[in-house]
């Protein structure tokens, strides 16, 4: 049985941009950002990083905060995103119906961003 996803590309921009903006700043070091594209006029960093993978196909790396010289933890790309949706709507239902029922929060956010860079839950 093939079961098919479907979720707005403004969803999921909400939850990276408000991990990114304080729902997973406990874990996450943005390195290298030399990939993205150049900043729009008031733009923030995170809808800038939204645009960059959703809209351009770019890949952002994610280093661990408490290891930021060592080996990259995981990314952000279209790849990543469908994997952490999979594993949302599998194993952290509450918080994907959370997501598309709009009532999520930085928990919410922080879980689709662990398992969008990581594919499991491995902080909070």
């Amino acid at each position: 049985m093939k079961i098919t996803i479907e979720v707005e590309d403004q969803k999921i921009k909400d939850q990276i941009i408000t991990a990114i903006e304080g729902g997973s700043n406990y874990w996450y070091y943005l390195k290298d950002l030399s990939m993205l594209p150049a900043k729009k006029e008031g733009e923030a960093l995170s809808e800038r990083i939204c645009r960059a993978v959703i809209d351009d196909g770019i890949s952002v790396p994610v280093w661990d905060v408490e290891d930021p010289d060592g080996v990259s933890i995981g990314e952000i790309s279209v790849e990543t995103i469908m994997r952490g949706l999979k594993l949302m709507v599998e194993d952290y239902n509450d918080n994907y119906q959370d997501m598309i029922e709009e009532y999520g929060d930085a928990e919410t956010a922080d879980v689709f961003l662990q398992l969008v860079v990581m594919g499991e839950i491995v902080f909070g």
